[in-house]
């Protein structure tokens, strides 16, 4: 991975306090298109933060630290087939299923994370 001379989000609004709304949505649109590419590709982050989002030399968000990331798995579910999947046992459904690993920053935490619930890995990266 490329050097990223501009620090980290974190400190990056730390030492600014205010943020310009083209800038905050210019890096929320590049968070989003990290995240929504994680999940297309079969994982999860688990440890989405400011800390881990760091800004290169053009001031574009990275996405770093990927040491709690997952594999996503998904329940077969053959209600939902169509007729001619029913034939192989591989077929997968979208149903996500749910992790009960306890992982990420305790001030990000979703509710169900922190309620110890099993929870679907995605939908905690989106909170």
């Amino acid at each position: 991975m490329k050097y990223s001379s501009s620090g980290d989000l974190f400190d990056y609004v730390l030492k600014r306090r205010f943020i310009p709304e083209p800038q905050a949505c210019l890096w929320f649109k590049q968070l989003i298109s990290a995240v929504e590419h994680i999940h297309k590709n079969g994982f999860a982050h688990r440890d989405l933060k400011c800390e881990n989002l760091l800004l290169n030399s053009n001031y574009d968000i990275k996405l770093t630290d990927f040491g709690f990331c997952c594999k996503l798995k998904f329940k077969k579910n053959s209600k939902t087939q169509k007729p001619e999947e029913e034939k192989s046992d591989s077929k997968l459904t979208a149903q996500e299923c749910r992790s009960k690993t306890f992982c990420g920053s305790l001030i990000y935490a979703s509710p169900e994370l922190l309620r110890g619930e099993p929870y679907l890995p995605t939908k905690t990266d989106i909170w």
